[in-house]
């Protein structure tokens, strides 16, 4: 629901730092300059990082597996192979 949200923001972080934040930052990177780099013009979402239609958090993942992220939820029960 929100991936694409998310990815237009990662987008824009990346545009303002020269790269995707990765997994240790995660998403948080896109709502505080985590690492005070300079070059951070964001927040880049407001008010804070969605939740997944349960509640729960995104798994982000950088970089992933033949792309430079990826953005999943674990579903109702929140739980990898759910």
């Amino acid at each position: 629901m929100y991936e694409l949200l998310l990815e237009e923001a990662l987008t824009g972080f990346r545009l303002d730092v020269g790269s995707y934040p990765d997994s240790t930052v995660g998403l948080r990177a896109l709502v505080e300059n985590v690492d005070q780099n300079a070059k951070w013009n964001g927040p880049y979402l407001q008010p804070a990082v969605p939740k997944d239609p349960w509640g729960n958090d995104y798994v982000y993942t950088a970089p992933g597996q033949k792309v430079p992220f990826e953005i999943m939820s674990l579903g109702s029960d929140g739980a990898e192979g759910g």
